[in-house]
């Protein structure tokens, strides 16, 4: 498979109300965007609603979709983190600025995205 192009990452925390939007709405954008494969990592960070059964059902039929999940709730950076440490796309937004220069945008090749992680 194809290193994605662009990784678009994602912490969630009991957002079962706004998640078949954010879905539907960041899948559009993606298949309308050249350059793909692309792919969307979600964290669930410890929910309690259906958040977590969303996600799953979402990434069972969207091969670009993979999810982490947390056993409890750690926070919205701890999230981050262990989200960009999955990141497989040739392009993405690194908060953290891991010699990146001052963009922040870190080019590199990545591997094969599995469904789920």
């Amino acid at each position: 498979m194809t290193s994605p192009a662009i990784s678009v990452v994602v912490p969630m925390h009991n957002e079962q109300m706004v998640l078949p939007e954010l879905l539907r709405r960041v899948g559009s954008v993606l298949s309308e965007m050249p350059g793909g494969p692309h792919e969307m990592i979600f964290v669930d960070d410890g929910s309690s609603d259906g958040t977590l059964q969303i996600l799953e059902e979402a990434a069972s039929g969207d091969t670009r979709i993979s999810v982490i999940v947390f056993a409890r709730n750690f926070g919205h950076q701890p999230a981050l983190t262990a989200a960009l440490d999955y990141v497989f796309g040739r392009c993405h937004r690194d908060s953290r600025r891991r010699s990146t220069g001052s963009s922040g945008i870190d080019s590199r090749a990545g591997g094969e995205i599995p469904g789920r992680i």
